[in-house]
């Protein structure tokens, strides 16, 4: 039998995508509608938390990616949107931002957030559209972006995105809260 390469990427995107794996005793906030747990990690002496979220259907993903060519030309300006809502502790995403600017891991066509969870405090960095040649580097620009304009509330708060964001070879939307599937 032979398979072709789409279904093999199918058929590893499932496999990966159901071989999540949990830090036992690790509480996280519910999984948002859409996503799924790829992995956790201890981080941080095991202080924090790491949380992988992956598109629950990574099929749909794949199929929903087009040609970016156009939005490649005008990618990197990360203009910025703050919000009121769905703020994140901003020492939480310190440390997140600062964790994924030091990590040279390649990101799969599946995660679609990140997450730090430290004393019950989470902080995420989501973006919109599944990437390409992305590594977890590549995070960490438009995620100090965020966090140095969007803490405003002068309460430790933040929540913001940016639009116009290159990860690896994609221009999406990237955002900073405290949820996993985005900033509003």
């Amino acid at each position: 039998m032979v398979l072709s390469k789409q279904t093999i990427l199918i058929l590893s995107s499932l496999l990966y995508a159901a071989t999540a794996i949990t830090v036992p005793g690790v509480t996280v906030p519910d999984t948002p509608e859409g996503l799924v747990i790829l992995a956790q990690e201890v981080v941080d002496d095991g202080e924090g938390i790491l949380t992988f979220y992956g598109d629950a259907d990574p099929v749909a993903a794949a199929l929903s990616k087009r040609e970016e060519s156009e939005l490649s030309k005008r990618c990197g300006s990360n203009s910025l949107s703050c919000y009121s809502g769905h703020r994140a502790n901003a020492w939480t995403c310190s440390q997140l931002i600062y964790q994924v600017e030091k990590s040279s891991t390649q990101l799969k066509q599946s995660p679609r957030s990140i997450c730090k969870t430290v004393s019950g405090k989470q902080c995420c960095i989501s973006w919109a559209r599944a990437v390409s040649s992305g590594q977890e580097k590549n995070l960490a620009s438009a995620g100090y972006r965020v966090l140095e304009g969007c803490n405003v509330w002068n309460d430790g708060t933040v929540s913001g995105l940016t639009r116009d964001t290159q990860i690896g070879n994609t221009c999406t939307t990237q955002c900073l809260s405290d949820r996993a599937d985005g900033c509003e």
